[in-house]
């Protein structure tokens, strides 16, 4: 979880054609070899990764990378955290590969041309309520299309993801992986603990 307010700004939310959190989301989850997630899986330390953009009611906006990790994932998860380090700052310093904007763009078009037909009153208010984020031009395709890619945007995204920026939360339900803990959430009784 990195806190990304002053990152995910109106200039990278604007070039909405960028699609700039999309294809950086796409990167860390991709499964292609040479990935970080087939990295994890060649280690049994994961069994899947998701990516997503949270923003609360204060409007603060974070990028959220939830990896299902296995038990021997859990066991090492300072190691998970140190290889996703690795990973961001491999694509800090090569930029995300030809390769991988070019499959994005493939998913894409293809998710763009064989969607789901939906009830016509939810498509038109889907679409309505994007007529102040896209050109008119670009509302069937807007949120969905990748057509300028913007290194400058993917750059400034991936250096806000950053060690000192990262909340990282390790969530059990197995027994044996609990341990004792000094806190207790006052509400649901959950044990915690807070690590810097």
């Amino acid at each position: 979880y990195w806190n990304c307010d002053s990152t995910i700004d109106d200039e990278i939310y604007c070039k909405y054609d960028a699609h700039t959190i999309n294809l950086v989301g796409f990167i860390l989850k991709h499964e292609r070899s040479g990935s970080l997630f087939s990295y994890f899986m060649s280690k049994l330390w994961a069994t899947s990764t998701q990516v997503a953009i949270d923003m609360n009611a204060e409007g603060v906006r974070a990028l959220d990378i939830v990896i299902a990790l296995t038990d021997d994932g859990y066991e090492k998860y300072e190691d998970v955290i140190k290889a996703t380090f690795s990973f961001i700052n491999m694509i800090r310093k090569e930029g995300i590969p030809e390769h991988v904007v070019n499959d994005f763009r493939r998913i894409t078009g293809i998710q763009f041309r064989f969607m789901q037909k939906q009830d016509e009153l939810s498509f038109v208010f889907e679409k309505s309520s994007g007529l102040h984020e896209y050109a008119v031009r670009d509302i069937l395709t807007g949120s969905l299309l990748l057509s300028s890619p913007d290194e400058k945007l993917y750059k400034k995204l991936i250096d806000a993801l950053v060690p000192e920026n990262m909340i990282a939360i390790l969530s059990s339900s197995h027994e044996d992986h609990v341990s004792k803990t000094p806190w207790i959430e006052e509400w649901y009784g959950v044990e915690y603990d807070v690590v810097k």
